[in-house]
């Protein structure tokens, strides 16, 4: 195969950069592998094959090093997701120099139960007959395990995904999986029983699993994922000496946005976050990451314009809406286009990610664009300019006030102001200032934009929805940087301008109030600064609700607009903040501290995180239901502030333009 030609510097810079943060693994001093968030990339090209451009540098960048599959939807038909799985199988299983081959029997029997043949008699006893013949007998399971393979592999081959020269045989992977399985096949069917069946008689899993396909294909698909999946983390969990293992395989699914394509995505991540809230939402990820790219828009998710009130707020829940309905935000990292990442920014980018003049900088700049590229390098270089002028006089920087700071290319206009500009692009006039009201609304539905503007939308507010929101369709949120440069803006209003700070969230705040949404009305109070009835609604919620719903509605009411650069740092906002309210003086300083936080400017460093710990703590022991989540939930901040090298690779939304 011939070499790809050279990527252009954005691109290189996906290669060089971003990818490292999620294939190269880190060891303890003890040799055990740290877990890393492992998540799906999803790149969107707008014209050419610059997608595909990118996916053939990695495929030949990956060869020999870890296990790597690319699979091309482009000239196929349809293919079921656990189909693909299977191509993914077959690649997986190359034997790769310090992985070991990678087998996935639990995956392996489902196929088997799925897609043995039975003739013509497909009744479930036969089917309960043959399976148990097959179990009873390791070499007879070898033998059909084998025969399914092969028949997949020709299904597979005669759709157009037959494998490339670089995985070496594909039977080769057959036989060891059938191996695998057939030394395996008790623990693998004991998995089916234990997830998926409340029989005694672990057989009546697989017997289902064949049956429940003609009734309910979606959950057998789901069901054949989630086995492949836990197949990869067993892998992982082998340990770095502990026999065969693979930590970080790899798949390139190019022309994703296929029928196909999206119907593996959809499955695969719906099935992580599955898997993810069992565990509680914490620890590691299944270690696979997939790169896909297409070049058409992906579908966000979840069809509904408003997401539930819980979610409202921050550039956290802006990646919680735009993952709705697919999968958790740490396990999907959105990649789509954008035409303000060319070249100079993209080498300005890395200059400034080696040569930060703080790591703070680099905390704020990520916090407050969302992982926006110019506008992370602009921040950065704001920062550095801003930096270098105040070594020479005039007071410590604050970084929380960077919006308001001197622009480095355009010294005559602030940073939020240049920001702005690059992000509405053909935006301005009055629709810009729409916009700004519009800000203090978290989702641009036509009812709040009505309320906020206190005025039926404009129609270019619906046009500039649909196609300049930065974000896939239906989703009606601002990318979190533009939200935040915004609001600024708005907090900039004379305080007798009709659609100032307080005249749009009493605005916001009585409307919720006449809907009897205690938790909207709430959340736009505390953006006026109202933070007693705050005070006084969630200390009379503590005895009436269990902690996961009684911390909703503090994340739901805090993730309130915030004016930061009022106070002397976070500590000493909450302080002054903090000093003339009444009540349990714990929870105050909890409300404050999160809210304050909540703001990508308000504590980018975690500087209260401390306050917030000890005041969960605290509210534990007031708690009648749920008692450890505010244990388990100070302990996540804590260890959040401890070992900050345990949070720093986690995935975010990275947006970049594959089209220039």
């Amino acid at each position: 195969m011939p070499e790809p030609p050279p990527l252009p510097p954005n691109r290189r810079w996906i290669v060089d950069r971003l990818l490292p943060r999620f294939l190269e693994p880190e060891f303890t001093d003890a040799g055990d592998m740290v877990p890393t968030e492992q998540p799906i990339m999803l790149f969107w090209t707008a014209r050419g094959d610059r997608g595909s451009d990118l996916l053939s540098h990695v495929w030949t960048e990956e060869q020999g090093i870890r296990p790597c599959v690319r699979i091309d939807l482009g000239a196929c038909g349809w293919l079921e997701p656990h189909e693909l799985l299977g191509r993914m199988m077959f690649g997986f299983a190359t034997q790769v120099k310090g992985y070991g081959r990678l087998t996935l029997p639990r995956f392996a029997l489902g196929l088997v139960a799925l897609r043995v043949s039975f003739e013509d008699d497909n009744s479930r006893h036969v089917t309960e007959q043959v399976l148990r013949d097959l179990l009873a007998s390791r070499h007879r399971l070898k033998t059909t395990t084998r025969e399914v393979m092969l028949k997949l592999g020709r299904d597979l081959a005669a759709a157009g995904l037959k494998p490339g020269p670089a995985e070496v045989s594909y039977l080769a992977a057959i036989d060891a999986t059938a191996a695998a399985l057939g030394r395996r096949a008790h623990e693998s069917l004991l998995w089916y029983r234990h997830r998926h069946t409340t029989s005694s008689d672990p057989v009546d899993a697989l017997i289902d699993l064949r049956h429940t396909m003609e009734v309910d294909h979606e959950a057998v698909e789901a069901m054949l994922c989630e086995a492949f999946l836990t197949d990869l983390a067993a892998a992982y969990d082998g340990g770095r000496f502990a026999g065969p293992r693979t930590d970080h395989p790899v798949v390139l699914l190019d022309h994703a946005d296929s029928g196909s394509g999206l119907s593996l995505l959809s499955t695969l991540t719906s099935v992580r976050h599955k898997r993810l809230v069992e565990r509680g939402g914490t620890g590691r990820s299944d270690p696979m990451l997939l790169l896909a790219s297409g070049h058409t828009r992906f579908p966000a998710g979840a069809t509904a314009s408003t997401p539930s009130v819980a979610a409202d707020g921050g550039a956290g829940a802006w990646r919680e809406r735009l993952a709705a309905g697919w999968a958790d935000p740490a396990h999907l990292l959105f990649v789509t286009q954008l035409p303000d990442l060319d070249d100079e920014s993209a080498e300005a980018m890395c200059r400034h990610l080696e040569s930060a003049v703080t790591s703070d900088d680099v905390t704020v700049a990520e916090r407050l664009t969302g992982g926006h590229p110019w506008g992370f390098a602009h921040v950065l270089r704001t920062l550095a300019a801003a930096r270098q002028a105040d070594s020479a006089s005039g007071p410590p920087l604050d970084p929380r006030t960077v919006l308001r700071l001197a622009d480095a290319v355009d010294p005559g206009a602030t940073l939020a102001t240049v920001s702005a500009g690059r992000l509405l692009g053909r935006v301005g006039g009055a629709l810009h200032e729409e916009l700004v009201t519009c800000s203090a609304v978290p989702v641009l539905d036509p009812v709040s934009t009505a309320v906020a503007l206190a005025a039926p939308p404009p129609p270019g507010l619906a046009e500039f929805v649909r196609t300049d929101l930065l974000v896939a369709p239906r989703t009606r949120v601002l990318h979190p940087f533009l939200r935040r440069v915004l609001l600024d803006q708005l907090a900039e209003r004379p305080i007798n301008h009709p659609d100032s700070w307080r005249a749009v969230h009493e605005r916001l705040r009585e409307h919720y109030e006449q809907l009897g949404d205690r938790i909207g009305a709430l959340r736009h109070g505390l953006a006026l600064g109202e933070i007693e009835p705050v005070v006084s609604h969630l200390d009379l919620r503590l005895a009436a609700l269990p902690a996961d719903e009684w911390l909703a509605e503090l994340r739901a009411i805090t993730a309130a607009p915030h004016m930061t650069g009022l106070h002397p740092g976070p500590r000493g906002e909450l302080r002054e903040l903090a000093e003339p309210i009444n009540g349990d003086p714990h929870l105050i300083r909890l409300v404050i501290a999160q809210w304050i936080r909540t703001d990508p400017l308000g504590d980018p460093t975690g500087a209260l995180d401390v306050q917030i710990a000890a005041a969960l703590d605290h509210l534990a022991d007031r708690a009648v239901f749920q008692v450890d989540r505010f244990y388990d939930e100070a302990r996540a901040i804590r260890t959040r502030q401890h070992k900050p090298e345990l949070n720093a690779r986690g995935a975010g939304f990275w947006m970049v333009d594959l089209s220039n």
